[in-house]
């Protein structure tokens, strides 16, 4: 078929088909967004339902189980237990660790010969509770005053150390020197 139209009619029929087809997509989109939002209200009111059934449950079932019954005191007692186990590994390093930031300080031509650890602990004055840090007894060999010196100022700054008791023993030869010291590990 030859349409022999004018040129500005056919252009306001292409103008007039792209309208219909605006408003026939605009009104498809419309739709499509109530339907979501209709959805989203079902969801919602299902997930509703669900909650106030748990917690009615919920509501039940500690009815059912008051605080005098001796295997929830023993439960709680076990989870107590539990947690103390936990954040004691938590707050230890590994002595593997501390030996390693040791070995890393220590100058050329000094060693160790004894290595004590002693873990960190709780100690108990009247109604308080005092936490005790993990403390490390070392004895070792350093062939003069200097390296000794420079051992005692890096074990110092190491952020890892801290109360370094360093006894005046350990100064009194120039060389070939027998050291001992303690310090605490930051938890």
């Amino acid at each position: 078929m030859i349409n022999l139209l004018p040129q500005h009619i056919k252009q306001e029929l292409r103008q007039e088909q792209r309208f219909r087809l605006l408003v026939i997509l605009l009104f498809a989109f419309t739709v499509a967004l109530v339907c979501f939002a209709l959805m989203l209200g079902v969801i919602k009111a299902y997930i509703a339902g669900s909650l106030f059934a748990q917690e009615s449950k919920i509501a039940l079932l500690s009815e059912r189980v008051s605080k005098d019954n001796p295997a929830l005191a023993e439960i709680q007692g076990f989870n107590e237990t539990t947690a103390q186990v936990s954040r004691f590994f938590k707050s230890s390093r590994s002595v593997s660790a501390i030996l390693q930031a040791l070995e890393d300080i220590l100058p050329s031509g000094a060693y160790l010969t004894s290595f004590d650890y002693d873990p960190p602990g709780l100690q108990v004055k009247g109604q308080d509770t005092v936490e005790i840090p993990a403390r490390i007894s070392v004895a070792g060999f350093a062939p003069t005053r200097e390296i000794l010196f420079a051992f005692r100022e890096s074990l110092e700054k190491h952020p890892l150390f801290f109360d370094l008791s360093f006894p005046a023993s350990n100064w009194v030869l120039p060389q070939d020197i027998r050291f001992s010291f303690q310090i605490s590990i930051v938890q």
